[in-house]
């Protein structure tokens, strides 16, 4: 090959690799979307349209309707962020109706790269639930829309550069979401054999209305049933639903849905119920051996999962049980330290432990 195709080669790589570059996309995007005790809800997800992105220095910013808030605050909900806990986003209102969300970027090393920087591909990375206080007026919109985003990322080898993302390669996809439904209060009861949930709405608008979901770990929801909406109305309106096969620890959400099809999810409750199965988990915490042990009255199939906090499966294991005592146990070692979720299913019964590995 002559020099001059070499060279031609060379030029055409280059190119072909810059075309590559300018083509990936950081999507900011909107999602569940709900009213708690007079505040605006929503979480805010970050995605790549292509390949893997390392999250550094960022400010997402949205402009939101100052008409339908009073006094209004923006703050950050705990416990809902997917960014390593190396990350600290700051949010604010600037000019009075700017939600300015500040994340200042992380320190990269080479040993620790991975455990402090977050990476962002094709499945969303929920960088946090945010509140916004207090709403004024039911009837109308949040009237959020895209601010002026500025989104850095690392390279993930030494030295570990910064690189702008061009403003033309962020798409935003906020939701200038109605205010559909105003919800005073939520609870969820006991009553021996079944869990009795109660909600009530001072004001509705276009409301459908509303799935009742529960989960046994608060991050995986199932729908449980529908109850029906009174559309347009602002006299207080009462709601109720029986869980007729409740979890040992059932928590329970409300998706709204109006009649165009928008939704939004309102907080979480959760409650106890009576014992189906007596488990005793130990030691707990654990350090290298975690020791299950129940007693059944009847030989049935039995399911062990656990959970991490960001709600992955990390262990699943089925067996049948015996009549009388059971006892498992499996090595902890494999499990990073932390916090995390085990659920033992049997049929309708299901008891959850929270357990820390050490």
């Amino acid at each position: 090959m002559t020099i001059f195709m070499k060279n031609l080669l060379l030029i055409f790589s280059i190119f072909s690799f810059s075309t590559l570059l300018k083509a990936q996309t950081v999507n900011v995007t909107v999602s569940n979307v709900g009213i708690v005790s007079n505040a605006l809800q929503f979480d805010i997800y970050l995605s790549a349209t292509s390949g893997t992105l390392y999250l550094g220095d960022a400010d997402i910013r949205f402009t939101f309707n100052t008409a339908n808030f009073t006094s209004a605050t923006f703050t950050e909900v705990t416990g809902y962020s997917d960014l390593t806990i190396f990350y600290a986003p700051n949010p604010t209102i600037v000019n009075g109706n700017v939600l300015t969300i500040n994340i200042p970027g992380v320190t990269p090393s080479s040993g620790t790269f991975s455990s402090r920087v977050s990476a962002i591909s094709s499945t969303p990375v929920r960088l946090g639930r945010y509140q916004l206080t207090t709403i004024s007026n039911p009837n109308g919109t949040a009237g959020l829309s895209c601010g002026t985003m500025a989104i850095n990322t690392y390279a993930n080898t030494s030295p570990f550069n910064e690189t702008v993302i061009p403003q033309g390669s962020i798409t935003c996809s906020p939701s200038n979401v109605p205010l559909p439904v105003e919800l005073l209060s939520l609870q969820a009861q006991n009553q021996g054999k079944t869990n009795l949930l109660t909600w009530q709405t001072a004001t509705e608008k276009d409301n459908d209305g509303f799935q009742v979901q529960r989960s046994a770990d608060a991050n995986l929801f199932e729908t449980m049933g529908y109850v029906k909406g009174h559309g347009t109305t602002t006299v207080t309106q009462n709601y109720n639903f029986t869980d007729s096969t409740p979890l040992n620890i059932t928590y329970y959400r409300l998706r709204q849905v109006d009649v165009n099809g928008n939704e939004s999810f309102s907080n979480t409750v959760s409650v106890v119920s009576e014992s189906k199965m007596s488990v005793q988990v130990f030691p707990n915490p654990a350090e290298g051996i975690l020791n299950i042990q129940f007693n059944d009255e009847k030989e049935q199939n039995t399911e062990i999962v656990m959970f991490d906090n960001l709600g992955r499966t990390v262990y699943h294991y089925t067996f049948t049980s015996r009549i009388g005592q059971n006892h498992l146990f499996f090595g902890t070692q494999q499990f990073a330290a932390g916090i995390y979720s085990l659920k033992i299913n049997q049929g309708i019964a299901t008891t959850v432990e929270q357990i820390v590995i050490r």
